[in-house]
């Protein structure tokens, strides 16, 4: 029997690489019992004031309790299921791979552990796009369709004054609803749900020469893919989208001249098996495929057109900022160091474990400045020390992360939109860790 829950994360920041936990809610889809773990944020990170107004969270409660580290072993157990559901999965998958990273752990390991991650999100409007009446997706005022849990929730069940939304568990709980609506009214579709998310059941569709399905949440329809041509370095699949490549029976002379400088017009598409959106195969769910198919002759060329440049294998730059330096963490070097660390209760022994990644580290020196900054000896101390003074007072309001002046202007604007002072407190926290900092500097 399969295991199958349903997470969901509040977190400090929504910026890739810096979207860190403070809360995790977890629960099996067949229970109302929610596990909920709270920790500190990051000693070198500060509040965020857009998301702590969003959920209502008092900011002095995340620069109290356990840190990230001591919090995510028990978190990581706990989300130990053959499926797990997520409402936008993508934005908290990557907040367990940010969050996993910056603790020394290997921020892939759910993708490659055999779990099914599945997009409760997409899921919820693929039923609605086949099932409208078992379904609803609510109308925004721009008259759209909106994918807004709470809007979602409240169109198929009505107002509920028991739901705080934007609550870990609220959230959790409300996802889980909308999940079982599905399952005991559109059984069909919920038999297979898996097979829209694995990846081995996305490898096996990429790789066939047949049509399949292509289903964009935030457009509300299905597009029916023609896969042309593998990449090289088998990473991904191009495919022609036929719905807006249309019942042309040659490529226009804009289409070549795209090509052949290696960029992709609006009919191609290049898919991943590790991507977030739903693709299936049509039979599946016995969809008549009443679209045009480009001929033998016209697919080749295609693929000739392809293999020029679009196909190669793309050159990799390493990123700057150590948050977006995920890829092949830990390197093999250092696998067993970082288990030695991680089973190592005392913080002094820790800061004498070697590492040969400039990754591993930055990482281990933030880790024991994070948990026991007396540990440190005095070099490592103030280089981070001065880090976190360069990142808090930066002026420059394009950085990944909060700043003292981003967090400032926030809360203006927050105030301003509301009229009402928001965050009590906060704003003079901010300004005397500045001038503290500005006199350091001095």
């Amino acid at each position: 029997m399969e295991t199958e829950g349903i997470f969901d994360f509040e977190t400090n920041g929504i910026e890739k690489g810096f979207s860190y936990p403070h809360q995790l809610a977890i629960g099996e889809i067949d229970s109302k019992h929610v596990k909920v773990f709270n920790n500190r944020i990051l000693t070198y990170d500060l509040p965020n004031p857009r998301a702590l107004f969003a959920t209502n969270m008092k900011w002095e409660k995340l620069l109290k309790g356990p840190s990230l580290y001591e919090v995510m072993p028990e978190m990581f157990l706990a989300l130990d299921f053959d499926i797990l559901w997520g409402w936008n999965v993508k934005y908290d998958s990557g907040v367990l791979e940010d969050g996993l990273f910056s603790i020394g752990y290997n921020p892939y390991i759910k993708k490659t552990d055999g779990t099914v991650i599945c997009d409760a999100m997409s899921f919820t409007s693929l039923s609605s796009f086949l099932e409208p009446e078992k379904m609803k997706i609510p109308i925004n005022e721009k008259g759209k369709p909106t994918l807004k849990l709470e809007k979602v929730y409240i169109e198929n069940f009505g107002e509920d004054s028991n739901m705080n939304w934007h609550q870990a568990d609220f959230d959790v709980e409300g996802t889980r609803k909308l999940l079982k609506k599905i399952e005991k009214e559109i059984p069909n579709l919920w038999n297979i749900r898996t097979q829209f998310f694995n990846k081995y059941s996305r490898q096996r569709i990429l790789t066939e020469p047949k049509i399949y399905a292509y289903y964009l949440h935030f457009s509300g329809n299905i597009n029916f893919m023609k896969p042309v041509l593998q990449r090289e370095d088998g990473t991904g699949t191009f495919s022609v989208n036929l719905n807006k490549f249309g019942n042309k029976n040659s490529l226009t002379a804009n289409d070549k001249k795209k090509l052949k400088e290696g960029e992709k017009p609006s009919w191609l598409a290049e898919h991943f098996r590790n991507m977030d959106y739903i693709i299936f195969d049509p039979e599946s769910l016995k969809l008549d495929v009443d679209t045009y198919e480009p001929n033998d002759e016209i697919l080749e060329e295609i693929s000739d057109l392809i293999s020029l440049k679009l196909a190669k294998p793309k050159v990799w730059k390493e990123p700057k900022l150590l948050e977006h330096q995920k890829f092949n963490f830990p390197i093999k070097e250092d696998k067993q160091s970082w288990d030695l660390f991680h089973k190592t209760q005392d913080w002094d022994e820790k800061v004498q474990i070697k590492f040969k990644d400039t990754r591993s580290k930055r990482i281990a020196q933030r880790l024991i400045y994070d948990n026991a900054p007396g540990s440190l000896d005095t070099q490592p101390y103030k280089v981070i020390e001065d880090y976190i003074k360069e990142r808090w007072l930066s002026e420059d309001p394009d950085v990944p992360w909060v700043t003292i002046p981003k967090a400032l202007k926030e809360l203006e604007n927050i105030e301003r939109e509301n009229g009402e002072e928001a965050l009590p407190g906060y704003k003079n926290y901010l300004i005397n860790i500045s001038n503290e900092l500005k006199k350091e500097s001095q």
